[in-house]
């Protein structure tokens, strides 16, 4: 027990580092087809990335300041 705690306490930063890239590639494993064919699940994320890609294109402001 005695020799886990001081692996542990000498490596705890590459364990942490670890297990994050391994929660990573689970996640990326799990929602892969959503990525792949970039399912967005929400509305308010599809409204904003057509707001981001309408800024990459050089348009400014949204689409309500036209009502005002």
């Amino acid at each position: 027990m005695n020799r886990l705690l001081e692996f542990t306490d000498r490596y705890w930063k590459w364990i942490v580092v670890g297990v994050w890239l391994g929660l990573c590639g689970y996640f990326l494993i799990q929602r892969w087809t959503s990525i792949q064919y970039f399912a967005l699940g929400d509305t308010d994320d599809n409204l904003r990335m057509s707001q981001v890609r309408a800024l990459l294109a050089g348009r400014t402001g949204s689409t309500f300041d036209s009502i005002a």
